[in-house]
């Protein structure tokens, strides 16, 4: 089940037992909050017993689903109903330590919202960013995403990045997910400041001897995040449950950046294991690190505590490079297995291809074999590839428009900000001039979304003088598969579609001109964010284009040759706006085949 915090307002009461000292108001703490506020925390001085919550509802509609204390989920709450009053719940955990949060679920609607994208997946509210810690857990068959989560959206409009914590989000098939309510890894008073970006591994060799033998290998998971105090560095914590909570590594910091000699910006890691026979292990892990003024680095270590300054990353002409959000990963050559590749990228704005090779010191080099390839993402931003220990690439990244959070006079009234974009799965395809380019597309397990069928047809042509063959189709989220030859081109030529068109006179066009070899998202027939996204995009042979279009009530997402080129944004428009019109302006269009689907919501039980 689906849960989001409480419209309306709530009056709690938290009474605390054996207590001698509790901030605010001695045993008894009381406080009313609105559903624009972040939850309550209730700081304990010292170790007591809790033992009772009382909750009066105020808010007209919405049942009550549960309480979450801690991370740790209150049963009882059968009888707490849309009922106006109040209602006492007892407490199953004793004996907490240092901080108490609160927060009050309902299981209504907030999915159900206006504008709220219905398959990429977003926070019930708050501001969230960056993915974190992707990984797969083999042993439960579970997806762990991490994220950065903004528990203050709302409160500080001009301050979006304070109060940085792990959110925290399951999936049994990277589709459908369910979000784990509280926090992974919590800034809890340490001294280190807040929870910033980071990933997961799993140490299954127990290399760095932080578990006993009743933990399951597979369970045996490591993070490594971004800490604030006193600059940005490197932390540790582990979990014994396979990812749902954490310890902090009591020997922290595990990458010393306090007097800033990696920089003012080190943050972003991600970690890789490194096959290497002359290692204790068999292998070691190697950490690729961010960095401002050209820190882009990579550390190598045995037992993931210790860790080893190696090299810095360098394009092909020994300058070093800064930038956020690296990952480096290796793809076979259009599938062969005998001609591999790492990819080094950049927050998923550019990258270079190259290979990992090991200098007579026995440190690690990425040595760059090409010059930084464009890759237009848009609106996209801090792209993670997941920890999936099989020969499969697949990254998750941060679909958010900073100018709309900042400026919320100009988006609709909401309660939430930024969502993720679906997976993509990355490949190296070999281009019409014999050099092999990153695709990505997003993965095949997303088609288990498709509902009713609209279109899923094979080799007929539409001229500028045909009808709109998609008039009688109106939807707001679906998904469109065309490959295409463009025949008898004139000037000024483009073909595309209007989606989300209404009576109203707005709609976005997604459209090739063909002239400028360019691929078009134009929101300016909107009343919101009034602005295009565009991309170069040269036809395949035989003047053959391919898109996969995939939109979502806020998000778009197009897909050019194979995943060669992309563009991702987010957009707003009227939720009556449903219309959807297919043009072509003077060129005539051979389509090959063309399939359009509608998408399920991944929110609502009768959609699973």
């Amino acid at each position: 089940m689906k849960t989001k915090r409480i419209f309306g307002t709530i009056a709690l009461a938290l009474m605390v037992m054996g207590c001698k000292s509790v901030k605010n108001k001695g045993d008894l703490v009381s406080q009313k909050f609105s559903y624009d506020e972040f939850p309550l925390e209730y700081n304990l001085n010292e170790e007591v017993d809790v033992s009772k919550i009382k909750i009066k509802n105020t808010y007209s509609s919405g049942d009550i689903d549960y309480v979450s204390l801690e991370r740790k989920y209150v049963k009882g709450l059968d009888n707490i109903t849309s009922t106006i009053g109040v209602k006492p719940i007892d407490l199953k955990y004793n004996k907490l330590e240092d901080r108490v949060n609160i927060f009050v679920y309902y299981g209504d609607h907030a999915y159900d919202e206006d504008y709220r994208s219905q398959y990429h997946y977003s926070k019930d509210k708050g501001w969230i960013n960056d993915p974190n810690g992707l990984f797969y857990n083999e042993l439960t068959k579970e997806y762990h995403m991490y994220y950065q989560d903004g528990p203050r959206f709302g409160s500080d409009p001009n301050n979006f990045w304070s109060s940085r914590a792990w959110g925290h989000a399951v999936s049994k098939d990277l589709v459908h997910w369910q979000q784990i309510d509280g926090y992974a890894i919590y800034p809890q008073p340490d001294g280190f400041g807040d929870i910033w970006s980071g990933c997961c591994v799993v140490d299954e060799k127990n290399t760095s001897g932080l578990f006993d033998d009743s933990v399951h290998p597979k369970e045996r998971v490591v993070a490594i995040y971004t800490v604030t105090r006193p600059q940005q560095q490197y932390c540790l914590a582990y979990s014994s449950d396979g990812g749902y909570t954490f310890t902090k590594y009591n020997k922290n910091p595990i990458i010393d950046n306090s007097a800033a000699q990696y920089g003012g910006g080190f943050r972003d890691s991600k970690c890789y294991w490194i096959e290497d026979e002359t290692r204790p292990n068999g292998g070691l892990r190697l950490l690729v690190t961010a960095g401002e003024s050209s820190h882009c680095i990579i550390f190598t270590s045995d037992n993931l505590l210790d860790w080893r300054l190696n090299s810095y990353i360098c394009d092909m002409n020994g300058n070093r490079i800064g930038h956020e959000c690296p990952t480096l990963f290796k793809l076979p050559v259009d599938g062969d297995k005998n001609n591999m590749k790492y990819v080094f990228s950049a927050n998923q704005n550019w990258y270079m291809l190259g290979d990992l090779k090991k200098n007579n010191l026995g440190n690690y080099e990425f040595v760059a074999e090409t010059d930084k390839i464009r890759f237009y993402s848009s609106n996209t931003h801090a792209a993670m590839d997941w920890w999936l220990n099989s020969s499969r690439v697949v990254l998750t990244a941060w679909i958010g428009d900073n100018y709309m959070a900042t400026n919320p006079q100009d988006t609709p009234n909401r309660k939430w900000e930024g969502m993720m974009t679906v997976p993509y799965e990355a490949k190296l395809i070999t281009g019409n001039d014999g050099k092999p380019y990153l695709h990505l597309m997003p993965i095949s397990e997303l088609e288990i979304l498709r509902g009713f069928e609209y279109y899923d047809i094979d080799d007929f042509d539409i001229t500028p003088d045909d009808d709109n063959f998609l008039a009688d189709i109106y939807d707001s989220t679906f998904e469109i598969n065309l490959d295409v030859n463009l025949l008898n081109k004139y000037n000024n030529s483009r073909f595309g579609f209007n989606v989300r068109k209404g009576e109203n006179g707005e709609y976005i066009s997604i459209y090739y001109s063909i002239d400028q070899n360019l691929l078009v998202v134009d929101q300016t027939k909107t009343h919101v964010a009034k602005y295009k996204e565009q991309v170069t995009v040269c036809p395949l042979e035989e003047n053959q284009l391919k898109l996969k279009i995939l939109i979502d009530k806020s998000a778009i997402e197009v897909f050019a040759n194979d995943g060669k080129e992309t563009i991702q944004t987010i957009y707003f428009i009227s939720e009556e706006n449903l219309g959807i019109e297919f043009f072509t302006s003077m060129v005539d269009i051979h389509f090959n085949s063309f399939s359009m689907y509608s998408l399920k919501s991944i929110y609502h039980k009768n959609n699973l």
